[in-house]
C-alpha cells in the first residue's frame, strides 16, 4: 500500500505551520486515485490555510505499479544513497523493471512508456532521432518527451512526442508503428544487470554520453 506520513511544513509567506501529508511511496495497484494525482503534481502542491499562500514541496517518493512490474524512484537529488537500495533490490528479485528519475516530467513520461509496454530504450533512440532533426542553431531544442501512443486519422497506430524550444511552440511528431516495430522489438531491456546503476538510469545521457556531453547536459 501507499506510505503517506503527516510533516508539518512553515508556510514562506506568513510563517503558519501545517500539517502536509508526504507520499513516500504511491502503490497505483491498490491505491489508483493517487495515479490522476501523480500526473497533475498536486501531491507536491501546498496551500496554507491562514494566508492561502500556494508552494511546491518536492520529496523523494517511490512509484509502484504491481500489475505491470515497475517501480519508478523519483529523487530530488538524483541519487540513491545506500539506504535506498536493499529496498531496490527486493524488487529486482521478484523481476520488477527499476528506474530511477531525478525530473518530475521524467517519472511522468517513465510511467506513461511503461504503461504502453513500450521500452524506454527505444523511446530514448526515438527522442535522440528527433533531436538531430530538429534542433536548430538558432532554435536548440531544450526538450523531447514521449507523449502517448495512439491512432490518426486512417486508423494508423503511432508514437506520438512533443518537442520544444525557448521561445518557441511545442512541436508535435509522430512515428507509425509500422515503421519502427524492428527498432521497438530489437532495442534492448535494460542498459545493464542490477545493481549496476545503468541498470536504473535510462536517459539521453546515459545512452548517448558522447553526444550528452557536446549539448553540455
Amino acid at each position: 500500500m501507499s506510505k503517506i506520513l503527516t510533516q508539518r511544513v512553515k508556510c514562506n509567506q506568513c510563517d503558519n505551520e501545517d500539517d502536509f501529508p508526504v507520499h513516500h511511496s504511491v502503490n497505483v495497484s491498490l491505491d489508483p486515485d493517487l495515479k490522476e494525482r501523480v500526473f497533475k503534481k498536486d501531491l507536491f502542491n501546498f496551500s496554507c490555510d491562514t494566508c492561502g499562500c500556494n508552494a511546491i514541496i518536492l520529496h523523494d517518493f517511490l512509484y509502484h505499479d504491481m500489475k505491470n512490474k515497475f517501480i519508478i524512484q523519483y529523487l530530488t537529488k538524483g541519487q540513491l544513497t545506500p539506504e535506498m537500495t536493499p529496498g531496490l533490490a527486493l524488487f529486482a528479485e521478484q523481476g520488477y523493471k527499476i528506474r530511477v528519475v531525478g525530473n518530475l516530467n521524467d517519472l511522468i513520461e517513465k510511467i506513461l512508456i511503461f504503461d504502453q509496454g513500450l521500452k524506454d530504450t527505444a523511446i530514448e533512440v526515438l527522442k535522440a532521432t528527433i533531436m538531430a532533426k530538429e534542433d536548430e542553431k538558432d532554435k536548440p531544442v531544450t526538450s523531447v518527451y514521449f507523449a502517448a501512443k495512439s491512432k490518426n486519422d486512417n486508423g494508423e497506430e503511432g508514437l506520438y512526442f512533443v518537442a520544444t524550444r525557448e521561445k518557441d511552440e511545442p512541436k508535435y511528431l509522430t512515428f507509425l508503428m509500422k515503421d519502427i516495430k524492428t527498432h521497438l522489438e530489437s532495442a534492448p531491456e535494460e542498459l545493464a544487470k542490477w545493481p549496476d546503476p545503468k541498470s536504473m538510469i535510462v536517459n539521453f545521457k546515459t545512452m548517448f554520453p558522447e553526444d550528452s556531453e557536446k549539448k553540455g547536459e
